[in-house]
């Protein structure tokens, strides 16, 4: 990045890593840290959402990144209202694909984990 340090534009909490796919010691995926049902929910509807939004605010002008993802994150809303849906969405997103099934390990299984 052209020889300049990068600074983080989300603070910790609010970051991927940190909530949505938080790791271990041995680098994996931490399924007992990771949020899930209302918490995940609650966490996405009440604390990441109006974060994201009150970026606007703090925007020194319409063209910055900051104006930008605050006005997309004050018109969106999460349609996801079941938790442990929204998460089996991130897995999608997190877990490595198996790559003799090219399935995520949940592709398959129902919501009571009965394949």
């Amino acid at each position: 990045m052209e020889g300049k340090n990068y600074s983080y534009i989300l603070d910790e909490p609010y970051r991927w890593e940190s909530w949505a796919a938080p790791k271990g010691k041995d680098g994996q995926l931490d399924h007992n840290k990771a949020m899930t049902g209302d918490d995940l929910r609650d966490f996405v509807d009440r604390k990441l959402f109006p974060y994201l939004h009150g970026f606007k605010l703090k925007a020194s002008g319409p063209n910055t990144i900051e104006y930008k993802i605050g006005e997309i994150f004050g018109e969106i809303k999460n349609k996801i209202h079941s938790g442990y849906s929204l998460r089996f969405q991130d897995n999608e997103k997190t877990i490595p694909k198996d790559s003799s099934t090219e399935e995520t390990p949940y592709a398959s299984t129902g919501a009571d984990g009965a394949s």
